[in-house]
């Protein structure tokens, strides 16, 4: 019977860890920076905007925030053209395809009221997206733009959302 030695050599660690919760700090450390890494914005495309408005929702509604519901931070992480876009409780988000302007065109909704440089006085209304409402204002007779209607009814039937509490 033939016997052989196997010498084993103890190896060492190419790092010390004086105690077992340093070494538990470097992995938490190290576990935050991927973690990190993987919802950081790819390099050169930081909050860069993707041409196009989100299309705007016919209603409006009050609720809690639940961010299960949140699909993306910036226009940068949705595919192709798509926009990252709020919707339903304005909140929550999501990749949607954009509404394509004319360049240089704002939407009838979103422009500001303006009176005018003439004199004349004719009651008016026009939307204020800050406030989801038509608003009265007085109008001069010239040289305003498509945020102007004849009639509150007029104004709500193509600006106003609707608003609900679920």
């Amino acid at each position: 019977m033939e016997y052989s030695l196997i010498v084993y050599k103890k190896v060492r660690p190419f790092i010390k860890f004086k105690s077992l919760t340093t070494m538990k700090g470097i992995i938490l450390v190290l576990l935050i920076g991927v973690v990190c890494a993987q919802y950081a914005p790819p390099k050169g495309r930081v909050n860069k905007e993707k041409p196009g408005t989100c299309p705007v929702s016919d209603v409006i509604t009050t609720c809690e925030c639940n961010l299960d519901l949140i699909t993306c931070n910036g226009d940068y992480q949705c595919p192709g053209s798509q926009k990252c876009c709020s919707y339903g409780c304005g909140c929550r988000t999501r990749c949607v395809k954009p509404v394509m302007n004319k360049p240089g065109k704002i939407p009838v909704c979103s422009q500001p009221k303006v009176t005018g440089p003439c004199k004349a006085a004719i009651r008016r209304f026009w939307y204020n997206k800050k406030t989801n409402k038509c608003e009265q204002f007085i109008y001069g007779g010239c040289q305003g733009n498509k945020n102007n209607f004849e009639t509150k009814k007029a104004c709500q039937n193509r600006c106003q959302r609707k608003s609900y509490k679920p």
